[in-house]
């Protein structure tokens, strides 16, 4: 199952692109934490791979995936191997000043493993306090089918995702909570696969 959170602010309605964390359904033994970093410097998929080289062959790392929309890492570990915090200098050291946003503890990750398979059962994603069922994220796809300008917007799934988050955004702005936030979750691996796309060298250092 795959999940994604990020923040979206509701004063504006810019077109995210996100990258995909996996969250394992099977480990090799051992108890299993998951923690989250807030990362700088991210820009493109050039940025993912060395971070994903500097953590892939430390011990106590099983999994490690980059968001480039949220700037956020996250990383499946054995704490009894490595702390968050020994990430996070990790990732520091790579170019990517970072810190320790959030962790899980082994219970609690195995909870959210549970909870992502029965809401994308029926869901798609959460926007703010709302679910969006697939029935309704399907008329945002019927829409859009012979739209020309689909094709720019990264596909028709991309393009429906985008349209239902305008609306939702401007939901919120006309009720007057510009300066809110909307915490959005995304359950469907579709969705997700979608909307990991076109993010290219940015033509910095760490492409060259």
């Amino acid at each position: 199952m795959k999940k994604i959170v990020l923040l979206v602010t509701t004063g504006a309605a810019a077109f995210i692109f996100l990258g995909l964390f996996v969250l394992p359904q099977h480990t090799r033994g051992g108890a299993v934490s998951l923690s989250e970093f807030s990362v700088e410097n991210l820009t493109c998929t050039s940025c993912v791979n060395n971070i994903r080289e500097a953590l892939g062959s430390v011990r106590g790392v099983e999994r490690v995936e980059v968001n480039l929309a949220t700037n956020r890492v996250r990383a499946e570990f054995r704490p009894e191997r490595i702390e968050p915090e020994e990430m996070a200098r990790i990732i520091t050291r790579a170019g990517y000043p970072a810190r320790v946003a959030r962790v899980s503890s082994p219970e609690e990750y195995v909870k959210q493993k549970s909870d992502q398979r029965s809401m994308a059962d029926r869901y798609v994603a959460r926007v703010g306090e709302r679910l969006v069922s697939r029935e309704e994220f399907a008329r945002y796809l019927a829409r859009g089918e012979n739209d020309p300008a689909v094709a720019n917007e990264g596909g028709p799934v991309a393009a429906a995702w985008k349209a239902l988050l305008y609306q939702e955004t401007a939901a919120v702005s006309g009720r007057g909570e510009q300066k809110k936030s909307l915490s959005v979750e995304i359950f469907d691996q579709v969705l997700l696969s979608a909307l990991n796309t076109g993010r290219g060298g940015c033509g910095g250092s760490c492409c060259r």
